[in-house]
């Protein structure tokens, strides 16, 4: 791996934003932005790689002092290229050791299957379901050749979503499944309580991001009586098990070896994903067009929306720097997407007489200081984006800052540090939802089942306080865009 690819890999698992690593190495966070796509090569010093490995042995709060300078030193090796070992390995080691409860998920030594000696193994209750995960996943990632995972679970959730350092090495874990290039494919169940449908959208949400993960639900109400689980690798080893009215303290989960066996809950599997619809639609460079068609419905559809991203939307553009942009650079989309962002744009005042248009930036779009032509403030597909220069960037903050004092119904946020996520997104109430990686990586999802999308709405309007958007706070956001411009 290349030292950015190793960057961005331990900021993704650590939930790092570039905001904030920025602040503690002094640098501009567009900086470490480029830094992580590889578009910039890192200073070879020592000294830096010194301070990013001290950030993250702080970040992850490691409570002996001896685990804390061993994990700076493989941190350090291991950015520096004098160290292959897997970045889960070393993580894992060192995050939490002090605490003797947690002791019992760590399993810092990879699985040899070739000293299996059982056809199956039966682990019981929460702590029996989650020491059969971690040992299905290390096989998974000891294999040499990738494969498709199958997974599906309705049962309660909690012996994944309670235990956070579990849930940590879980992530790890599945990162590096990813990494080795095996796919997954996963039947949510859409029909669970609103704490555990956020949880599972918060905890997948990266992993969709990769591309590597096809989300897939079952449409219809089922009686609620029974709850299955089944975990399937093809070629390594399959985990089953059964709860009757989500109670799996005493369950047993059996993770078997016998090939028979897996074929079968693999058949078992698919007869199920027969029956379920896609969760989600994933675009990559490869389904342009079809990505293009899908947000050209999307707009033409007015509701209340929120958008979220690291530049701000075309939709509230002044025309005329819109017109200006456009002259100046090719746009690589198909014209009715141009002429309807140019409707919208026209049409924008009448629209937030009807519904509510709420705006979310990082504040350090307002500190960066250099030039922004290589940034894309909103067509993450399209070959040749729309994008601001410096002075453009400006101008455009001018007019939100307009639609602030002229438009009760347009809102805008200034995020930092732990409230931006590391992912972007366009929602609109009751239509649908658009996701793409912070880093613009070239995937976008998008959801438009009613549970998924009324569910982020409300985890949206609750976590970011959206009816307190009152007349102070607009007065505060306008006076801070004012003394940066």
């Amino acid at each position: 791996m290349e030292f950015y690819e190793k960057l961005n890999l331990l900021m993704s698992i650590t939930n790092t934003k570039n905001s904030s690593l920025a602040h503690y190495l002094k640098l501009d966070p567009s900086y470490i932005s480029r830094l992580r796509r590889g578009e910039r090569k890192f200073p070879n010093n020592i000294e830096y790689i010194d301070m990013i490995a001290l950030y993250f042995t702080k970040m992850l709060k490691i409570e002996s002092e001896k685990d804390s300078k061993a994990f700076k030193e493989n941190i350090i090796q291991w950015l520096s290229d004098e160290n292959d070992e897997s970045i889960d390995s070393i993580l894992i080691r060192y995050v939490n050791l002090g605490n003797e409860e947690n002791k019992k998920h760590i399993m810092t030594e990879r699985i040899d299957k070739s000293m299996i000696q059982k056809d199956f193994e039966v682990y019981f209750g929460i702590e029996g379901k989650r020491e059969a995960a971690l040992k299905f996943l290390n096989l998974v990632i000891e294999e040499e050749k990738p494969q498709t995972l199958l997974l599906f679970s309705d049962e309660n959730l909690s012996w994944l979503i309670d235990d956070l350092n579990f849930f940590r090495e879980w992530s790890i874990l599945m990162h590096e499944v990813i990494e080795k290039g095996n796919e997954i494919e996963i039947i949510h169940t859409i029909t669970r309580n609103f704490d555990e449908m956020l949880s599972a959208i918060r905890g997948w949400m990266p992993f969709y991001l990769t591309g590597h993960v096809k989300p897939y639900y079952y449409p219809k109400k089922r009686d609620g009586v029974f709850q299955r689980t089944l975990f399937v690798a093809s070629n390594t080893a399959a985990i089953e098990a059964t709860s009757v009215f989500y109670e799996i303290k005493n369950t047993a989960n059996i993770l078997t070896f016998d090939k028979k066996t897996i074929d079968a809950l693999k058949r078992e599997y698919l007869n199920y994903k027969a029956l379920c619809k896609p969760l989600a639609e994933i675009f990559t460079e490869k389904t342009k067009i079809q990505y293009y068609m899908k947000l050209f419905e999307f707009e033409k559809t007015q509701r209340n929306t929120v958008f979220k991203s690291s530049y701000p939307s075309i939709l509230t553009m002044p025309i005329e720097l819109y017109n200006s942009i456009s002259d100046k650079q090719t746009l690589n989309l198909p014209k009715d997407l141009i002429d309807i962002y140019e409707e919208n744009i026209l049409k924008l005042p009448e629209t937030l007489n009807k519904n509510s248009f709420t705006e979310i930036l990082e504040s350090d779009i307002l500190e960066s200081k250099e030039d922004f032509s290589k940034n894309k403030p909103y067509n993450f597909l399209s070959g040749k984006d729309l994008y601001h220069s410096s002075e453009e960037l400006l101008l455009h903050l001018k007019n939100c800052i307009y639609l602030l004092e002229n438009h009760p119904d347009y809102n805008l946020m200034l995020l930092t540090g732990e409230n931006v996520r590391n992912y972007n997104f366009y929602l609109k109430e009751g239509v649908g939802l658009f996701v793409w990686d912070a880093n613009d990586n070239g995937v976008v999802i998008y959801f438009d089942e009613e549970n998924i999308v009324e569910a982020f709405w409300d985890y949206i309007n609750y976590e970011l306080k959206l009816d307190k958007l009152n007349k102070d706070v607009k007065e505060k956001v306008i006076n801070t865009l004012k003394e940066k411009i």
